[in-house]
């Protein structure tokens, strides 16, 4: 039975946050990895290091990172490096999703600065929701103007059915009070688009079974993995974030 360990370094404010793990990362133990990064992402840091350097990586567990990447970047927005990898491990990681990598821990803290400066200037569009029944058109109108600055008019059908079971998914189940607002956040990355919807309620989703479609959604959050390279739910401090990354 293979082991994982991920423990957080205690860092400032605004400082970079070290989470070092140790042991073999495969498929049984992914999840120790992603509940670890999913706990340290509720307090919203700016740049997380995950620091491999006792870490053995099974074949195919690549892909497993680029994912804890891209739900880090959907939302709160935090840039992940990993350091202490080797050469070979490195170049997978490029091939799997271009997670940025450094030999050391140290050389992927310097780097990530660089790399936080440059996804700061992200295109990204927010929409503040309140949770009633319209939320979902709202929240389509604004896939529209994103995909059209952008310049992605293919990808527009894809995000709106997505955004709309985001939404759909967060007023139906994920407000404790009328007034709690819904916040939908459109990031444009490299070779994606991320999307998240914040609510105030933390009893995360679970994909289930079709279910009889309506206007606003209803086909349920099994069509949001379909359509996503990546999908899931972060809690926060007050509610949670639902999101997804569309590849571009």
């Amino acid at each position: 039975m293979t082991r994982l360990t991920a423990d957080v370094d205690a860092a400032a404010p605004g400082e970079p946050v070290a989470l070092r793990v140790v042991g073999t990362l495969d498929a049984h133990t992914a999840p120790v990895l992603h509940d670890a990064l999913t706990t340290l992402l509720s307090t919203e840091p700016e740049i997380v290091a995950l620091d491999f350097t006792a870490v053995t990586v099974a074949d195919g567990a690549e892909a497993s990172l680029v994912t804890l990447a891209d739900q880090a970047y959907a939302w709160p927005g935090a840039t992940v490096v990993i350091g202490g990898v080797s050469r070979a491990l490195g170049a997978s990681l490029v091939r799997a999703g271009n997670l940025p990598s450094f030999p050391t821990l140290r050389d992927a803290v310097a780097g990530a600065a660089a790399i936080r400066a440059h996804q700061a200037e992200a295109p990204r569009l927010k929409l503040g929701l309140s949770p009633i029944e319209s939320a979902a058109a709202s929240a389509r109108r604004l896939v529209d103007k994103a995909c059209a600055q952008w310049g992605l008019p293919a990808l527009r059908d894809t995000a709106r059915l997505v955004v709309t079971e985001l939404v759909s998914n967060a007023v139906r189940h994920g407000t404790v009070a009328a007034s709690a607002a819904v916040e939908v956040t459109l990031t444009r990355g490299v070779g994606a688009v991320y999307v998240s919807v914040r609510d105030r309620s933390r009893r995360l989703p679970k994909p289930g079974g079709p279910v009889p479609p309506t206007v606003e959604g209803g086909r349920g959050l099994l069509v949001v993995g379909i359509m996503s390279r990546a999908w899931g739910a972060t809690p926060t401090v007050d509610g949670k974030v639902v999101w997804a990354t569309l590849s571009t």
